[in-house]
C-alpha cells in the first residue's frame, strides 16, 4: 500500500511535556536510512524541510505518497576541525605524512580488520600512516601489529582530535558514522556491513555516493576491488571533490530540527 498506517501519536512517542532534547534524541538515534524514512513517513503531517535532494524529492518506501523530508541523524556536536599536523602530533604520529584512519565501531568489524592487517605493507609502501580502530573485541589480537606507523586503538575517546588527524578514512557505513563524516568533510572510502537488516548500510552508502560524496566498495568485493578503489582516494582531485560534496550534506543541526517537527504535533 502507498498509504501509511494510522497510528496513534501515543504510540510513536510519549506526548509526556517534560520530554527533554536528549529524551527524543535517544528515540531517534542510531537511525539507518531505512529506518529513518519509516520514521518520517509516519510523521508525514508534519512540515518538513530538507537539504537533501536524493532524499527530498522521493516517495518514501511506499510507506506514504506525500513527499518526505530528510533532517539527519542526531549526534554529537563537534566543535571546529583543528589543524592536520597539530592533531597527528597528538596521537604521536608524522604530522607531514598522510593519514589514514580506520574506523570500525566500538566493538569492531572482523571483515575491515582482517583486511587492514592484510595491507599494512601496501599502506606502507604508500607511506600512509595508520590510525586503526580495530574495536574492543578485536584489540588483544591486533595491538600485536603496531608499529611507528601504524596505531592500533580499541576505542577513540576523542574524535575531534581523531578527524582532525585523518586525511581520509575508511568506514562502515551507519547512519551515525556517515552523519559524523558529512560533518566534519573527510574523503571516505565506505565499505558497508552486509549484516543488517534490509541491506541499510549499503543504501545508507549509495546515499553519499550517487552525490559523489564518497567510495564505497562492497564487503565481498574486497579482494578484488580494494586496491584499486583506495587508489583512487589517494588522488587529490578525488580528495578534494568528496570533501566538498559530503560536506554539503551535513545536518549537524539534525537534533534541534526532530525535536522542533515532533513539538509541532504533540
Amino acid at each position: 500500500s502507498n498509504t501509511a498506517p494510522v497510528i496513534e501519536r501515543e504510540n510513536i512517542i510519549s506526548n509526556d511535556e517534560t520530554k527533554s532534547i536528549d529524551d527524543y534524541q535517544k528515540f531517534v538515534s542510531e537511525m539507518s536510512q531505512v529506518d529513518a524514512d519509516r520514521f518520517v513517513a509516519l510523521l508525514k503531517w508534519a512540515r518538513t524541510q530538507s537539504e537533501f535532494s536524493s532524499i527530498q524529492e522521493k516517495t518514501v518506501n511506499g510507506y506514504t505518497n506525500q513527499p518526505a523530508g530528510y533532517n539527519g541523524v542526531p549526534m554529537v556536536t563537534f566543535a571546529e576541525i583543528g589543524e592536520s599536523g597539530k592533531a597527528k602530533a597528538h596521537f604521536n604520529l608524522d604530522s607531514n605524512r598522510k593519514t589514514l584512519v580506520v574506523l570500525g565501531g566500538s566493538l569492531g568489524a572482523r571483515r575491515i580488520n582482517q583486511l587492514i592487517a592484510s595491507k599494512l605493507d601496501f599502506f606502507k609502501a604508500k607511506k600512509i600512516q595508520v590510525v586503526w580502530q580495530c574495536g574492543a573485541l578485536y584489540y588483544e589480537e591486533y595491538k600485536v601489529l603496531e608499529t611507528a606507523d601504524v596505531l592500533v586503538k580499541a576505542f577513540v575517546a576523542d574524535m575531534e582530535q581523531l578527524y582532525s588527524a585523518s586525511d581520509f578514512v575508511i568506514s562502515r557505513s551507519g547512519a551515525a558514522t556517515l552523519s559524523e563524516l558529512c560533518c566534519v568533510g573527510k574523503p571516505a572510502l565506505l565499505i558497508p556491513s552486509p549484516n543488517v537488516a534490509e541491506n541499510h548500510q549499503m543504501q545508507n552508502a549509495m546515499a553519499l555516493v550517487n552525490q559523489n560524496a564518497a567510495l564505497v566498495v562492497a564487503e565481498n568485493k574486497l579482494d578484488e576491488e580494494f586496491e584499486t578503489i583506495f587508489q583512487s582516494l589517494l588522488e587529490t582531485s578525488v580528495q578534494e571533490s568528496l570533501s566538498v560534496n559530503i560536506r554539503k550534506l551535513a545536518k549537524p543541526e539534525a537534533t534541534k530540527h526532530i525535536v522542533d517537527l515532533i513539538e509541532e504535533i504533540i
